[in-house]
């Protein structure tokens, strides 16, 4: 047969754009192929990924009292693959829970119990060995409802369903920005410090313009399990009342959500740090010293008289000197500032006089570092109702009283107990000033021990107010200097490179 009247011969041999056109087609039905048998691996993952979502365990493997396997529970177990399978688009179906040196797994996962639920990964990489349970959920874990995002200060004021009432409407109010916080990068975060409930962490993030470094605070994982909408309320208290009042001495905030918050990066530590780098004398002149009693007697007011009002509105409920922070300036003198305003409260009136309503009780545990008033009810069981602002004022002499002397309260001649501290205040006795100050004819330790002894007056109805000691604090302030405007920033010491961790060298002499 001749080669040219073959079909495949004829196939190609009509001119170049039928030639073309043929192609094409060809092209196009590979390329169908290929497309259809993508389609058909993806609909076999997301097969796997829907038995898996309603995967129900064997007999004897189930969880809480028998009820299935929580959404949050699958999805543990759908992510808990290596990296390699995660890239292969293969899932690790052999049940084995052990992981190697190379996988990754869950540190959290977050789901919502409303329609349509939303659900949060937040990935861990480890070079470790993890054990992982298939149920890793706290059987008692809270189910979150809608109501956690409505305003519910109501419910945690105590007292204004009876004779009580807000003073003001801002009081119940909470201004999230939780889009903001959904853009920052939490693999970025870095590690700062750990208290009592929450945690601090360094990050970076582009605001006003430029990428700044702040404090993102959120509360510690260990008590992520007690999560409940009294903590969503606690840090609506904290943001409001740092929006309110962000001026010299109380820092600015930066935007909140549900129990986190970011504020001003403040890398220098709180007073406390300052107290044990400094132990065993201080560099700091008096006139230095009675700048930071103005810090700490003026933050308190502005926190009690927020938008001017009349009469105190918030009040703190846990001053001491963790809770100073502090934040210098460009050109290297600065100032403390006070924050973590999650247990403050807000001040109540009476509904038929409009008078500011008392309180008996403050919520909080007591040690040594507690109001007058907290003590002798602890101690006796005798505590009247009374002006609650007035502990504040009490509390804050306590730091003042470290600053100007290098001690904790009732550190020498020896350590005492919240109990034996307790004892002698209520008997009308006060931590002992060392004998240098006591003899010091400075008008700076005068004034700084007149301002301490304002704020320790043992009856609360004679107890000035804390605007009432930060203005005689700045006046001596003023006569010293010379000066109707003195600078009250100060320039703290170069930290000591050996210096112990605050908490320990607090907790010798607190409890």
């Amino acid at each position: 047969m001749n080669s040219s009247s073959s079909p495949r011969r004829r196939l190609f041999s009509h001119d170049s754009a039928s030639t073309s056109n043929k192609l094409l087609v060809v092209a196009a039905i590979i390329c169908s192929i290929a497309y259809n048998y993508k389609l058909a691996n993806e609909a076999l993952a997301e097969t796997q990924l829907r038995e898996k979502l309603t995967y129900r365990p064997p007999s004897g493997q189930m969880t809480r009292g028998g009820r299935e396997v929580s959404l949050a529970d699958s999805i543990h177990e759908i992510f808990s693959f290596s990296r390699k399978q995660l890239k292969s688009g293969r899932f690790n179906t052999n049940g084995d829970n052990e992981m190697d040196a190379t996988r990754s797994h869950l540190r959290n996962v977050s789901t919502s119990r409303r329609h349509p639920r939303r659900v949060t990964l937040v990935p861990l990489t480890s070079r470790k060995l993890a054990r992982l349970k298939l149920d890793s959920i706290p059987p008692d874990a809270p189910i979150i409802t809608q109501r956690w995002h409505d305003l519910n200060a109501l419910d945690y004021l105590g007292g204004h369903e009876d004779e009580c009432e807000p003073m003001y409407k801002w009081q119940l109010e909470g201004f999230p920005s939780c889009n903001a916080f959904h853009e920052i990068n939490m693999k970025e975060l870095r590690l700062i410090n750990s208290g009592g409930s929450r945690t601090a962490f360094e990050v970076k993030s582009p605001l006003e313009g430029r990428e700044k470094k702040y404090v993102f605070k959120t509360i510690k994982w260990s008590r992520a399990d007690r999560m409940n909408p009294q903590l969503v309320d606690e840090q609506r208290k904290d943001s409001l009342v740092m929006m309110k009042t962000a001026n010299d001495f109380i820092p600015p905030v930066w935007g909140y959500c549900s129990v986190a918050v970011l504020m001003d990066f403040m890398p220098e530590g709180s007073m406390h740090d300052y107290s044990a780098r400094l132990a065993g004398g201080s560099p700091l002149s008096p006139v230095d010293r009675l700048r930071i009693a103005v810090h700490i007697s003026s933050a308190v007011a502005d926190l009690h008289t927020i938008d001017h009002s009349p009469i105190p509105s918030f009040f703190h409920n846990d001053i001491d000197g963790h809770q100073f922070l502090y934040k210098s300036d460009t050109d290297g003198k600065g100032r403390f500032m006070l924050n973590d305003f999650n247990y403050a409260r807000p001040i109540l009136r009476n509904k038929e006089t409009k008078k500011q309503c008392r309180r008996d009780t403050f919520g909080m545990a007591v040690w040594k570092g507690r109001s007058l008033e907290e003590l002798q009810d602890e101690m006796k069981g005798d505590l009247k109702p009374m002006e609650p602002d007035r502990v504040d004022v009490w509390m804050m002499g306590n730091p003042m009283y470290y600053i100007l002397t290098d001690l904790y309260t009732w550190e020498e001649p020896k350590t005492l107990t919240w109990q034996q501290s307790a004892e002698k205040l209520l008997s009308g006795k006060r931590s002992p000033y060392p004998n240098h100050i006591v003899r010091s004819k400075d008008p700076a330790h005068i004034a700084m021990m007149e301002g301490i002894d304002m704020c320790w007056t043992h009856k609360w109805q004679e107890r000035p107010s804390a605007r009432q000691v930060a203005d005689h604090l700045m006046n001596a302030l003023r006569n010293i200097t010379g000066k109707e405007e003195p600078d009250v920033r100060i320039v703290l010491p170069e930290r000591d490179p050996n210096q112990r961790s605050t908490e320990s060298d607090y907790n010798d002499h607190n409890d």
